[in-house]
This record gives structure tokens, C-alpha cells and sequence, in this order.
């Protein structure tokens, strides 16, 4: 048998040791799913509760992101905007993208002042943003956002009897170019809002300095 041959059984061999061993690199970072198809593990009855952002600015040192606090709700919406075409009988013929967009709904549980400061100065603030669930097999859901701003009104409702909540929305906004973070499964192509991951091991927060991702950003 050729030595090239001996070579690259050995190699297989170790390959498949690897995975036995650490399955968590057999799958890569990011995990990539199975076709689609019945799975009772891909089911999830409840968010992750968990979102961290901060604020990034030209010529910023801050790698650390800020817990958000309680999530009581949230919510991701990716709108492809698509515009129906009919014919002059009145018949669809077509449904073509317009263009993407991302928002994420948050309901807040917290209400001191520092998270209406979030709210009402989030017009002015660039931020991005991180969020991370689970589903029922163990697998992490992870959601990254390098550019955004929190773009709603600022609505305090103070009503006897019931808990106090302040929504935020968060609209991201498309970065000038590629966005290169640590960790690395978090990297954001070109033309991207962010990225949705999955993988057997929690990724984590990015910890990427903001006068980085600012200079790829904005």
C-alpha cells in the first residue's frame, strides 16, 4: 500500500476519534441544522430571555455588552417587503423582494430610569445587539446585530394593579460593508442586517471592541 494511502486512512481515522470525542467540533461553529423535516428536538415553547447591547462610537475601547434586564416578550420580525405583481386581469404573477428589513421587538420588565434613558436616547445611539435562546434539543439560537438604533416613543403606563413595562423597538440598519467580530461565528457578511445562529455550544456575547465594529459598520 502506498505510504500517501496509509497516510490518508490515518488521517481519517483520527478525524472520526475527534468527533467521538468532541461532537461539539464535529459540527462546526456555526452548527449547521439537518434538511428539513420532523424533529420533536427543533421545538421551543419560550424565548431565551436574554439580550446585551452597547452603544458604538468612532475611536471606542468598550468590548463588554450591557444585560438589557428582564425580558418579559420578544420579538424578531424579517420583513422581505415583497411587492405582488399582477397582470392587467388581475391575476398574481409574481412576488418580488423589495428589499429586507429587520426589527426586533423587546418588552422590558425593568423601569428605572436607566432603561428609559435606553428608550429615549436610542434615536441617537448607534448600539448592536445580541440575543440567545434554546431549543428543546439543547441546541443555542443565537442572534447578532452589529447596527441599530432603538427607534420607538418612549410610553410609560402607570396603572394601579398591573405590572409596569417599556417596549423598545430596535431597527437595524444595514453596515456599510463586512463586519468582522469574536467570536467569529458572528461575523456579518456584506448586505446583511446580522446573522441567526446555531450551535451545540453557546457562542456568547461579541466582545469585539465598538470602535471596531464601528469603523466596519458605519
Amino acid at each position: 500500500m502506498k505510504r500517501s494511502t496509509v497516510f490518508s486512512i490515518g488521517l481519517v481515522v483520527l478525524l472520526l476519534a475527534v468527533a467521538v470525542i468532541f461532537p461539539q467540533i464535529a459540527i462546526g461553529i456555526p452548527f449547521v441544522a439537518m434538511a428539513l423535516g420532523r424533529d420533536r428536538d427543533r421545538f421551543a415553547v419560550k424565548g431565551g430571555g436574554l439580550m446585551k447591547s452597547a452603544v458604538i462610537a468612532s475611536g471606542g475601547v468598550l468590548a463588554a455588552m450591557s444585560d438589557l434586564g428582564w425580558i418579559m416578550e420578544s420579538q424578531l420580525v424579517i420583513d422581505k417587503n415583497i411587492i405582488i405583481i399582477k397582470d392587467e386581469r388581475g391575476f398574481v404573477v409574481n412576488a418580488i423582494s423589495g428589499g429586507e428589513d429587520w426589527k426586533f421587538d423587546i418588552t422590558l420588565g425593568q423601569v428605572s430610569v436607566d432603561e428609559i434613558n435606553l428608550s429615549k436616547n436610542g434615536s441617537s445611539e448607534y448600539r448592536h445587539f445580541y440575543y440567545c435562546s434554546q431549543l428543546a434539543s439543547g441546541i443555542y439560537q443565537e442572534i447578532y446585530i452589529p447596527l441599530a438604533k432603538i427607534i420607538n416613543p418612549v410610553e410609560l403606563p402607570f396603572k394601579a394593579g398591573e405590572q409596569r413595562k417599556l417596549k423598545c423597538t430596535i431597527q437595524a440598519l444595514m453596515p456599510k460593508g463586512a463586519v468582522t467580530v469574536t467570536p467569529a461565528g458572528f461575523n456579518v457578511p456584506v448586505d446583511c442586517y446580522g446573522v441567526i445562529v446555531e450551535n451545540a455550544v453557546k457562542l456568547g456575547e461579541v466582545t469585539t471592541v465598538t470602535g471596531t465594529i464601528f469603523t466596519a459598520a458605519v
